[in-house]
């Protein structure tokens, strides 16, 4: 008689990741720093720490769990480090929408449209705000942008949140705000700029794709590449990495890898961080040079949040 026995099965299913909410906010600044040195936005991960601002948004939704007013679900959490790790450097965004997207449903216990609040974590979706809400002061507020987004034509402010591809844009003539759309393939370029992934030819006023990393690009095109560390070698006419510190200073306008910038004698210097004299004015990042004869960059202010849920 043939018998079954499933003794050393071993075809279950994998339980799914997970992070909890004790390391999440560590978790997420690391990956940020990793994405970050991985795009050649900053030279390193220790430099990356000691000049990029965290997340503000983060520490509101860290804050408020802490707190009791907000929930934090493990497995989506791990699903938004990944993403955020794992994020294309083809973005000239420094956190891509879809990272956004993707992180947003680690939060749960938020509001709707309307309901008091007074931090933009609390409220529902990733364009909404807190209106009235004044970080650390914890001033009362209320959540708009959590249900409906403005759509072409509609008036706009701080209030009132475009929608995806829409940009508030303020008429000189009228003095009002209104949201405009955001220009696609091959249409003319405005103001208000083109969509995600496309830049204006200013020779034909219209928005073409920019080019991913290493594919034919045109070098007469400003911002050809989609990469920001990125810009199109006339010798090959492909995107190429920008160059980094002690290298030669690329093309006819001395261009250098986002985090350093051309030196007189035509090599790329990595920009100063907190401590560090900047002799050029400029700090890496989100640091500021503080003026004096030489001047010195500032370290990174604390994160202002309201902290009384």
């Amino acid at each position: 008689m043939l018998s079954l026995c499933a003794c050393d099965d071993t075809s279950t299913e994998p339980e799914p990741k997970t992070l909890d909410f004790d390391g999440f906010a560590t978790a997420y600044r690391d990956a940020q720093c990793a994405r970050a040195v991985a795009c050649k936005l900053v030279p390193d991960a220790d430099r990356c720490a000691a000049a990029v601002l965290n997340d503000p948004l983060i520490a509101e939704f860290v804050a408020a769990v802490s707190f009791g007013d907000l929930t934090y679900d493990p497995a989506a959490g791990r699903s938004c480090v990944d993403a955020l790790a794992a994020a294309s450097c083809d973005s000239f965004a420094l956190i891509p929408r879809s990272v956004r997207e993707v992180c947003d449903t680690a939060f749960g216990g938020r509001r709707g449209q309307d309901e008091n609040c007074v931090a933009t974590a609390q409220c529902e979706q990733i364009d909404s705000v807190c209106l009235g809400a004044c970080g650390s002061g914890c001033c009362a507020g209320v959540c708009k942008g959590a249900e409906a987004q403005g759509e072409e034509g509609d008036e706009c402010n701080e209030a009132v949140v475009c929608g995806a591809n829409l940009r508030c844009t303020l008429d000189g003539a009228t003095m009002v705000s209104t949201c405009q759309s955001l220009a696609g393939p091959n249409e003319a370029c405005t103001e208000n700029g083109c969509i995600e992934g496309y830049a204006c030819d200013l020779g034909t006023a219209k928005c073409f794709k920019q080019a991913a990393s290493g594919a034919k690009c045109s070098p007469t095109l400003p911002f050809a590449c989609a990469n920001r560390a990125e810009f199109c070698n006339p010798d090959s006419a492909t995107c190429v990495a920008l160059p980094g510190d002690g290298e030669p200073c690329a093309g006819p306008t001395f261009l250098c890898a986002p985090y350093a910038m051309c030196h007189p004698d035509l090599t790329c210097r990595t920009l100063p961080i907190g401590g560090e004299e900047c002799f050029t004015g400029f700090c890496l990042a989100n640091l500021q040079c503080d003026g004096g004869t030489p001047g010195v960059c500032q370290t990174l202010p604390g994160t202002d949040v309201c902290t009384n849920f």
